[in-house]
């Protein structure tokens, strides 16, 4: 495998390790981001992002239940399913984090030893 040189190497692309690579390849410095699970974190996936659009989806429930005391009768229907269809397309993206990485994925070697393949590399710079 051939060498590679970069400048920075982010361990974790949490939300923070994420923002970092991303800010500095864009400052223009060669950045390999490693991270062995989603990349993003837990919040877009199952985090806060999801835990909100099931609030915001009771919220609204919660709310239309209140328009008899302002407007009058209405009927409410709860649907969870429409709830975790909107979560699964619009938060985790079926829980596919490729579109938080680039295309140019790869492995490589650190110190003559093979980063483990369960890690997903990614280099920053092209995000």
């Amino acid at each position: 495998m051939a060498e590679k040189q970069v400048d920075v190497v982010v361990v974790g692309l949490g939300p923070g390790g994420e923002y970092a690579a991303q800010k500095l390849a864009e400052a223009g410095l060669r950045v390999v981001g490693v991270e062995r699970a989603l990349v993003g974190g837990e919040c877009p996936f199952y985090g806060c992002i999801p835990s909100k659009m099931m609030i915001r989806a009771a919220d609204s429930l919660a709310e239309a239940r209140r328009a008899v005391t302002l407007a009058g009768e209405v009927r409410v229907v709860p649907d969870w399913s429409l709830v975790a269809t909107r979560i699964d397309k619009q938060a985790t993206n079926h829980w596919d984090d490729e579109s938080h990485t680039s295309s140019h994925s790869e492995t490589f070697t650190v110190d003559g030893t093979d980063v483990d393949p369960s890690w997903a590399v990614y280099e920053a710079h092209c995000f």
